[in-house]
This record gives C-alpha cells, sequence and structure tokens, in this order.
C-alpha cells in the first residue's frame, strides 16, 4: 500500500491498466476523498511533472455539479496522484452489469447527463475526456450523474508524449473514436461525441460495440467495420435512438453534431418522441449499420415533425378561439403546478416543495375536464359534397397518430403533437379527430400517473416493513421517472410516514440496544462475584446460560474459552494433590499453616495425604499424618499448582489474592488469565481497590 503525507489510506476502490484508485481520509481537513496513483511507467522527469501539474489545474478549475471533483496533484518520490472527491455510489457500467440492459429513458437521462458535463468542460477549459465509458460514470448515493477522470486521459497522454516511452493510444477500445484508435494528435470534443454515442448503443442493447474481439482488432474495427443496428437487437427501442447513435457514431467527425449544444437539443428531441435534427447519413458513414427498419422515409417527415414541433409551442394567428382557451388553460394549470411541485434532479428532502400543492390526481383531474368541456364542440354540420381533404392536414395528422403508436408511453408527447396537429389543421376533420385523441391521452396519463404513484408507495411501503426505511426514503426522493412532477405530494407524505417510522423503529432498536448492555453487564457482575467467591461450579452453570442468552450472540468463542478455562480451575485441589502422588516416598519441607514440617510423602488418599514424621532426631521414632488442603499454607498451594502461564493457574492464584486483599498480586494473575475473564475481574477488582483506599497499578 502506497504511503502518502498527509493522508490516512482507507482501502483500495479499483485498480485498472492505467492507475490504481484508493479511498482516503485527508488529515488535514478530515474529509474522505479519492486518490488516483498513476501506475509506475510514469517517469519523474521535471517536464513531465510540470504537464502533469498543469493539466491536473485545469482540470482542478471545473466546478459542475455533473463532474467528480480534482482536490489537487502531486508529484513526489516518482508517484504520481490525484486526490478527488469521494464518491459513495456505483458506476452506470455496474448499473447495466448487473440489469444487462437500461431502458431507452434511462440511457438517455444519463446520455444527457454526461453530454451537460462534458459542455461545460470543453466551453470552460477547453478539455476532452477521450476515456468516455459506462466504467468513468458513477451515480452518486443522491442520484446525481458524474463523469469522473474528465482531463486524466489528456494529462497522461501529455506526459507520455514528453517522455521517450512511444506514444500509446489512450482509452478503451470499444468506446473509442476511429481518429482516437488511429492516433491523430488533435482531437476535440467530436471525439467524446463518438464515445458517448457508443456507450449509448452498450446501454440500450446489452452489448459493446465489437464485443468478443481482442483490442487491437476492435480498434481496427472501430475504424473501417460497423457494427449491428440497435434497432435489430432490440425492436422495441425507438428510432428516434437509433438514427442518434447512428449520428453520434459517424466515423468522419465532421458528419457528427457540430456541438455540445447539438447533441443535447437531440437527446431532448428523442425523449419528446420525435427524431433527431439535421440531414440522413449518407450509406455507410456511421459505426452503426442502418437497418431496413429505418428508411430514408422517416426522414422525410422530418420537415412536417418540425413543423407540429413548432407548434406545439408557438401559437399561430390561425388558431381557432376555442383551441386557443384549451391551450391558455393547458398552459396555467400545468405550469402552476410545476411552479408548486416540480422538483429538481438529484432530489433531497429538503429540497421538496415546502408549499402544499393541489393533490396529483385533482389537478389532473381539472385539466381533463377542462379539456373536455372546452374541445367538445357540437360537431359540424357535413354537407351533401364533402370537402377537398387537405394532404398537409392529413399528414401531420397520419405522423402524430404514428408516432404516439410506436412510442405509445409518451403520452405527454403525444398530446404536444396532438394539440399542435388541431391548431394546424382548424377547418378539417382532422382537428376534432386530434382533440378526440387528447381526451382519450388525458384520461390515460390520469390512470397512469394513478398507477406510477401506487406502485412507488407500494415499493416504498415493501421496504420499510423489512427495516429498509434509508433505501425506501432514497427511492421515494430520488424517483426522478414518468410523472415526477405529477406526485410530488404524494412523495411528500409518503416521505413524512417513512422519517416518522424509521425514527420510532431508530428509538425503539436504541431501547432494546441499552436494556441488552444493561442485562448483558448484569449477567457479567453476577459471573463476577461467583467466580471471585471461587464457586467454580455454578460460574460454569452460568456461562452456560449466557451462551444461550442473545445478548452474548457476538460473544460464544469466547464464553467456551471462559468456561474451559474455569472447569480446569475447578481442578486445581486435585492438580496440588497429584503433585504429592509425584514424590511418593521423598522426605521434603512442607509449609503447613502451623509451621514448617518434614515429612516422607505417602499415598494419596481421597482428599488427604498420609505423610510420616520423625518424632525426634536420632531416635528413628516415626508418626503418620493426613495433610488435606485446608492443612496447607497459601505459599505452598501456589507453589504446587503448576505455571503462571496457563490461564487457570492464573485465575486461582488471583483469587487467591483477591480473597486476601493483595490486589497488586491480584492483577497480575487476572491479567494473565482468559480474555473474557480477564476484563470483568480487572475491572471488578480496580472498583473494589479503590474503594479500600488501595493503589492498583
Amino acid at each position: 500500500m502506497h504511503q502518502i503525507n498527509g493522508f490516512e489510506m482507507i482501502g483500495k476502490l479499483g485498480e485498472g491498466g492505467m492507475a490504481t484508485v484508493w479511498q482516503a481520509r485527508q488529515i488535514s481537513l478530515d474529509r474522505t476523498v479519492a486518490i488516483k496513483i498513476l501506475s509506475d511507467r510514469f517517469s519523474a522527469r521535471s517536464d513531465d511533472v510540470r504537464r502533469f501539474q498543469e493539466e491536473a489545474q485545469a482540470a482542478a478549475k471545473l466546478k459542475h455539479p455533473g463532474i467528480v471533483q480534482v482536490h489537487d496533484a502531486h508529484a513526489e518520490h516518482g508517484i504520481y496522484y490525484f486526490v478527488m472527491e469521494f464518491v459513495s455510489g456505483y458506476t452506470v457500467g455496474d448499473w447495466v452489469r448487473r440489469k444487462g440492459v437500461l431502458s431507452e429513458h434511462d440511457a438517455l437521462s444519463v446520455a444527457e447527463c454526461v453530454a451537460d458535463a462534458l459542455d461545460y468542460a470543453w466551453e470552460r477549459a477547453g478539455i476532452i475526456h477521450c476515456d468516455i465509458k459506462p466504467d468513468n460514470v458513477i451515480i452518486d448515493e443522491d442520484g446525481t450523474v458524474k463523469v469522473a477522470d474528465l482531463g486524466l486521459a489528456r494529462t497522461i497522454g501529455a506526459m507520455e508524449a514528453a517522455s521517450e516511452v512511444p506514444t500509446e493510444v489512450m482509452g478503451t477500445p470499444a468506446y473509442m473514436s476511429p481518429e482516437q484508435a488511429q492516433g491523430a494528435p488533435n482531437l476535440d470534443f467530436r471525439t467524446d461525441i463518438y464515445s458517448l454515442g457508443a456507450m449509448l448503443y452498450h446501454l440500450v442493447t446489452g452489448k459493446m460495440m465489437f464485443q468478443g474481439e481482442d483490442e487491437d482488432t476492435t480498434l481496427e474495427k472501430q475504424i473501417a467495420d460497423t457494427v449491428e443496428d440497435p434497432i435489430d437487437m432490440k425492436p422495441t427501442l425507438s428510432k428516434g435512438i437509433c438514427w442518434l447513435i447512428e449520428r453520434m457514431t459517424a466515423k468522419d467527425p465532421e458528419m457528427r453534431e457540430a456541438s455540445w449544444g447539438a447533441v443535447a437539443e437531440d437527446i431532448l428531441r428523442v425523449r419528446r418522441g420525435l427524431l433527431p435534427e439535421g440531414k440522413v447519413l449518407p450509406p455507410d458513414s456511421s459505426t452503426v449499420r442502418r437497418s431496413e427498419r429505418r428508411s430514408l422515409a422517416d426522414y422525410q417527415r422530418v420537415v412536417r415533425l418540425q413543423k407540429i414541433a413548432q407548434a406545439a409551442s408557438t401559437p399561430t394567428m390561425r388558431t381557432a378561439l376555442v383551441t386557443g382557451c384549451i391551450a391558455v388553460l393547458l398552459a396555467v394549470a400545468i405550469r402552476s403546478y410545476l411552479h408548486q411541485a416540480e422538483p429538481t434532479v438529484p432530489h433531497t428532502p429538503q429540497s421538496l416543495p415546502s408549499e402544499t400543492p393541489p393533490p396529483v390526481q385533482q389537478v389532473v383531474t381539472n385539466v381533463v375536464t377542462a379539456v373536455t368541456e372546452a374541445v367538445v364542440p357540437e360537431p359540424p354540420s357535413v354537407s351533401a359534397e364533402p370537402a377537398e381533404e387537405d394532404d398537409e392536414a392529413r399528414d401531420m395528422y397520419e405522423f402524430a397518430a404514428a408516432a404516439y403508436a410506436e412510442n405509445p408511453a409518451d403520452l405527454d408527447g403525444a398530446i404536444s403533437q396532438f394539440e399542435a396537429v388541431a391548431r394546424e389543421t382548424q377547418g378539417t376533420k382532422y382537428t376534432l379527430m386530434a382533440q378526440n385523441h387528447i381526451r382519450e391521452i388525458l384520461a390515460l396519463r390520469t390512470e397512469a400517473v394513478r398507477e406510477v404513484s401506487q406502485s412507488l408507495r407500494r415499493q416504498a411501503e415493501g421496504l420499510a416493513d423489512n427495516q429498509q426505511f434509508d433505501k425506501a426514503i432514497r427511492l421515494v426522493v430520488s424517483y426522478d421517472g414518468p410523472y415526477a412532477t405529477d406526485i410530488v405530494e404524494m412523495r411528500r407524505r409518503i416521505l413524512k410516514r417513512l422519517e416518522d417510522a424509521r425514527q420510532a423503529w431508530r428509538d425503539r432498536q436504541q431501547q432494546i440496544a441499552e436494556e441488552l448492555e444493561a442485562h448483558h453487564q448484569k449477567s457479567k457482575d453476577s459471573l463476577v462475584m461467583v467466580i471471585l467467591s471461587d464457586d467454580m461450579s455454578l460460574a460454569m452453570q452460568m456461562i452456560s446460560e449466557m451462551m444461550e442468552d442473545s445478548a452474548f450472540r457476538g460473544e460464544l468463542s469466547a464464553l467456551r474459552q471462559a468456561r474451559d478455562v474455569l472447569a480446569a480451575a475447578s481442578e486445581m485441589d486435585r492438580r496440588v494433590l497429584e503433585s504429592f502422588e509425584a514424590q511418593r516416598g521423598e522426605t521434603v519441607d512442607v509449609q503447613l499453616k502451623t509451621g514448617s514440617r518434614t515429612l516422607t510423602i505417602g499415598v494419596v488418599r481421597g482428599e488427604q495425604v498420609e505423610c510420616r514424621q520423625m518424632l525426634s532426631v536420632g531416635r528413628g521414632a516415626m508418626s503418620t499424618i493426613l495433610v488435606g488442603i485446608s492443612d496447607l499454607s497459601m505459599r505452598e498451594r501456589l507453589l504446587r499448582m503448576g505455571s503462571d502461564e496457563l490461564p487457570e493457574v492464573a485465575l486461582a492464584k488471583g483469587i487467591m489474592a483477591f480473597q486476601s486483599r493483595a490486589y497488586s498480586h491480584a492483577e497480575k494473575y487476572f491479567a494473565m488469565t482468559q480474555p473474557f475473564l480477564s476484563e470483568m475481574l480487572l475491572g471488578r477488582l480496580r472498583g473494589d481497590a479503590q474503594s479500600a483506599g488501595t493503589e492498583v497499578e
């Protein structure tokens, strides 16, 4: 493990070919950071250090919520490292590996956030990433999408260009643009557009470009080969996202979007069920092959689609009075609701609006009622001679209907398109047909809002039932899926219930923990009293009961060891008698309570030792005496117990010293016995010694 001045290394977070990432604590600020230590191949020449620090300083100046912040960068003792913001979450790579494939909505949401971050980096500092891929995009705990390693590839590239090591192609082949794969020196933001398109391809199909090929082959194929159209791999994808990926992965940078703003606009259009803007790419000019499912006819309707989109946002002079009232009513109702209730992403409990908006169902119902009353006039009288059909009106209606059929989940987009048709086709039958669709879709939307609300509530309550309160709260707070702005009030209510339930559960757990701790301590205090009274049989029984007690669930191993020590200590008198048995026939000095005696050791009978003692010196007369454990002096018993290194011997000697108030000796012996017993006995010893006014070291 590397040691870096000013940081306490906590643990390794990950390792790759270019660097190793560690979680660390910055001691001076007492904050958790991530430290990326570059691999050893980067030499420590002065030019390298200067370039490294200049590039790192440029990256550190980027202040954007979608970019992992670089705090500092250093080169010391031949080690290059970045100090970065620590993001506690998961990567998009983890997400797609777990799910296999992301929904189109989720994939576009991630791409939109990444595009915004890269746009900021390019416009602010001219920085490109050069290694956009799912594992370099992180979802923070609060739902924020963050781009990691921004500027790192450029920094490494600058260092390698200045070194004597041959220049390497930096990046990950499956997401690398053709010009990057060829080692082109003058890359710009468009190479990141390609990488983001390749990443989007991976997210919605579950497969990387040229998956299964080795790195060298993948690089070659990025330059000259193609991959299957996403719509052939997953027919449920919208055509819009396939056209978008095709444009972003054009082989020629000039054919990609001309700015990150254009990328963001195309992503937004696709999310609304529209097609990207611009001309269709020439055949075979993209890494993504164009399927027969996507024909040039799709783009022949783009002009009409743009007209519909423009009409949906800008009222025209030809709008009828009734239709104008409808649009105003819808706009006022929805904007009023959004003004009160629209949350931002990422969500936090504090970011939810403080004012109480009208209930979601009531708002939607009011809009539906108002639209129904205003939009359904009496049918116009039909003349005997039908009017000539307006081809343009028919095309607009059919296009809106086809878009709705292709993406039926985008109810808001469908409403917007049919509203535009209704305004732009006044005087034709398509006006009423579009209005009928609007009423039907609004009813569906009301039901969809209800279903989303109930589903989110059921998921949160299910987690809460399993005491996963934090996960349930994150689910409710960070929800940014369909109709997020419509269910803000419901989310506020359920969030309050979840927080109250979590607090009640925590209070109860705290109470249980305190009761358990009190019971735990009481049991240990009782055990200590029994041990110090030298009642080993009762002490072993108490330990057996403690092993069945949930309060000691984490100490079973220690309790078993303590019970074994107590069992051995209970046999200490037998061990003393056995020491006499080993001396049978020998004449030894034995310290008795009445004084020292010279005895010839005989046989051990029961709890006593039969000994012979000479009555008077020189006369040879002998008498037989029986010596029991209680006849021995404390010194004699201590000598015959055995080595102090045995925990049962240390325990027995400690108990004898404690009973004699020899606290210093008792402390020495208790410290040498089994740890579970030692901790309890030393605590009691010091308390008793303090009460007696005796110093214990």
